[in-house]
């Protein structure tokens, strides 16, 4: 069995066993490997825009004795997606703006209602995602947060369905993540606060322009914070 890291194994465990996933940004193979080892998909498609790590994916492919259950293809996000192909789309370890503009093509070419289920997990814009995903009439059933090697990750499971936040907050750091409670997002919270903190204090005693702009957008952050905590701490 293929070994993932915590980030990719949190991507992996979204998935619904049964399913026919597209893997966009595969890089080298690992999820669809494991997605068939562990007979949670009888079959994958994979898909990267560069050939170097498609090749490397192939050859991890064929170590495992896997030709024949992933399909490895050079596509442009799902620009060369065949409709009909899949019903489970994984975008992972890209930015939040480029897996926007991957979703808002798949809406152009009316290939998005192909997918019962989105799993994403973007590296930045995780508010940008979440809007988009409602803009496509996509809800958000479920979100994951991962510490792997330092950094946090966020993985979110959309469904298609009617859903909109009602703060600025929820998109920022997710709606679900803040309502039940979860111990990674917590620390997350209470480390970004930290952060952002000692930023302001450097920051606000600084009188150049670039200092001045900056420090109500900071301050406007750090307030959300503490709605965020406040939230967190009461349940509310």
């Amino acid at each position: 069995m293929i070994h993932l890291s915590k980030r990719l194994a949190a991507v992996a465990g979204m998935v619904t066993p049964g399913s026919r996933p597209a893997d966009v940004g595969c890089d080298h193979g690992h999820i669809p490997i494991y997605l068939v080892q562990s007979r949670k998909a009888a079959h994958v498609l994979a898909m990267d825009i560069n050939e170097g790590p498609l090749d490397r994916a192939r050859e991890n492919i064929k170590a495992y004795g896997l030709t024949g259950q992933i399909t490895t293809r050079l596509s442009d996000g799902l620009e060369a997606y065949i409709p009909g192909e899949a019903d489970s789309l994984i975008i992972a370890g890209m930015g939040g703006i480029l897996i926007c503009d991957i979703l808002a093509a798949a809406g152009r070419k009316k290939i998005l209602g192909d997918f019962s289920e989105l799993i994403l997990s973007p590296h930045s814009d995780a508010a940008l995602v979440r809007r988009r995903l409602h803009d496509l009439n996509y809800r958000i059933d479920r979100e994951n947060m991962v510490l792997d090697s330092g950094k946090y990750y966020t993985i979110i499971h959309a469904v298609p369905g009617f859903e909109r936040y009602d703060c600025d907050e929820d998109y920022m750091y997710g709606k679900y993540l803040i309502d039940h409670r979860h111990p990674v997002f917590i620390s997350y919270i209470n480390d970004t606060r930290e952060a952002k903190k000692a930023l302001y204090q450097k920051v606000s005693v600084l009188s150049t322009d670039g200092a001045r702009a900056f420090t109500p957008r900071l301050l406007g952050q750090l307030e959300g914070l503490e709605r965020v905590l406040t939230r967190l701490q009461t349940g509310e």
